[in-house]
C-alpha cells in the first residue's frame, strides 16, 4: 500500500501528466482532467505465458471519473512513434506529439484501492 501518498503529485501537467478530455458514452458529461498516457506494449499475462498488448493506456485519477464505462471517450494529443515502437523526437529530445487530438475509446477499466484508475484504450468503439 502507498499510504498517505498524494496522487495529485503525478497529474501536474509536465514529465509525466498531460491534459485530456473526458466524454461519457452518451454524452452528457465532457469535463477536463490530466492523464498519465502510455502506448509502450504491455506485457499481459496469457495462461503460462505472456503477450505483448500495444494498445494505449490512461492512468487517471479515480475521483475525476468516478462512472467511467466502457466506450466512453479520451481525447488526447498522442505522441509519434517510429516503426520499432519508439517514440520520435525532436533535436531537443522531446517526444513529438502530432498536431490536433486523437480520440479513444475506454476498453478496460481497472481501479485501485490508492485512488488511481487505468483505461485501456482503443480508436474503436468496444464490444
Amino acid at each position: 500500500m502507498l499510504g498517505d501518498l498524494n496522487i495529485d503529485a503525478f497529474f501536474n501537467e509536465g514529465a509525466l501528466a498531460r491534459p485530456a478530455t473526458y466524454t461519457n458514452a452518451a454524452g452528457t458529461v465532457t469535463k477536463s482532467i490530466s492523464i498519465i498516457f502510455d502506448t509502450e506494449p504491455v506485457i499481459s499475462p496469457l495462461m503460462d505465458t505472456g503477450v505483448q498488448n500495444a494498445r494505449p493506456t490512461a492512468l487517471c485519477k479515480t475521483r475525476d471519473i468516478p462512472a467511467v464505462a466502457k466506450n466512453d471517450r479520451l481525447r488526447v494529443n498522442s505522441l509519434l512513434t517510429a516503426s520499432d515502437g519508439s517514440y520520435m523526437k525532436d533535436q531537443q529530445g522531446n517526444r513529438i506529439e502530432i498536431n490536433g487530438p486523437v480520440e479513444y475509446y475506454v476498453e478496460q477499466i481497472t481501479v485501485d484501492p490508492e485512488g488511481f484508475t487505468e483505461l485501456m484504450l482503443s480508436q474503436h468503439t468496444a464490444n
